[in-house]
C-alpha cells in the first residue's frame, strides 16, 4: 500500500551518531525516537546511509527497526564529499546493504560535484550503476531511480540518460533543490514524460533540502499528487 503522504525521514549526523552498550546516542542522550517508548510521538520512518554503514550488515536489526519504514541512502554523498572513495567494488556491497536494511532505497550516483570527475563522467558512471541495479534488484526493496537536479540543460541531460531504466519511483538530488523554479521545472519535465502516469512510481523522494520553507512546498506538491494522482 502507498502512504499517500508527505514523509520526513530523519537521519542522524554521522559526526554526533555513535553506539554505546548498544544503544544509539545523540550527543550522549538516548535517541530512539522511533521506538514504542514515545508512544503517540514516536517517529515511524528513519533514513540510514550506506556511506557510513555499510559494512554493518545487520545495523536495521541492531537498532531496532523492525517496523519502521527505512530510506537506504546509498551513500553518494559520502562519494561526493570524499569520505567514501569510488571503486566499482563497492556497488555490489551497497547494494546488498540496500536489500538487507532498507524498504525503500536509492540507486548508487556519483554526484556531479565529485572531486575529479566532469559532469558526463558523473553521468557515464551513475548510468552504469544504475543499469546494475536494474538488472539485480529482486522486489524485496523500492529502489528509486535517481536525477540530479541542477540547470535546466544538465538536468535534462541526466534524466535523458537513465529514464528507461525501471523502478519503484524517483530520487532527486543537487544543488536545484535549493530554490523553487527548478523544483517546478523538473516536475514539468516528469509531467511532460508522464512519469507520474507509471504505474511502477510510487515514491518521490527529495534528497536533503529540509527547511521549513522546502516542507511547505512538499506538502502543496504532495496535496496536488494526491488531487491527480
Amino acid at each position: 500500500m502507498i502512504d499517500k503522504k508527505f514523509i520526513y525521514f530523519p537521519s542522524l549526523s554521522t559526526f554526533s551518531f555513535k553506539f554505546k552498550n548498544d544503544v544509539v546516542l545523540f550527543d550522549d542522550l538516548k535517541y530512539k525516537f522511533y521506538s514504542d517508548e514515545y508512544g503517540k510521538f514516536k517517529h515511524p520512518y528513519f533514513l540510514l546511509t550506506a556511506g557510513t554503514l555499510y559494512k554493518k550488515m545487520n545495523i536495521r536489526e541492531e537498532l531496532e527497526m523492525k517496523d519502521i519504514l527505512v530510506f537506504g541512502d546509498s551513500g553518494g554523498y559520502q562519494i561526493a564529499s570524499g569520505v567514501l572513495k569510488w571503486n566499482v567494488a563497492l556497488r555490489e556491497n551497497i547494494f546488498n546493504w540496500l536489500e538487507a536494511n532498507s524498504d525503500i532505497a536509492m540507486n548508487l550516483d556519483i554526484p556531479p560535484v565529485t572531486n575529479g570527475m566532469s559532469f558526463q563522467d558523473c553521468v557515464n558512471i551513475s548510468k552504469e550503476n544504475i543499469e546494475w541495479f536494474e538488472k539485480k534488484q529482486n522486489g524485496k526493496t523500492d529502489f528509486l531511480n535517481i536525477v540530479q537536479v541542477y540547470d535546466e540543460t544538465r538536468t535534462n541531460a541526466w534524466y535523458n540518460a537513465v529514464k528507461d531504466y525501471t523502478f519503484q519511483g524517483w530520487a532527486w538530488g543537487g544543488n536545484g533543490l535549493k530554490s523553487i523554479t527548478p523544483i517546478l521545472r523538473t516536475i514539468c519535465l516528469f509531467l511532460k514524460n508522464k512519469e507520474f502516469d507509471k504505474k511502477n512510481v510510487k515514491w518521490l523522494h527529495f534528497l536533503g533540502k529540509t527547511g521549513v520553507p522546502h516542507f511547505f512546498i512538499y506538502a502543496v506538491l504532495q496535496n496536488n499528487f494526491n488531487k491527480y494522482y
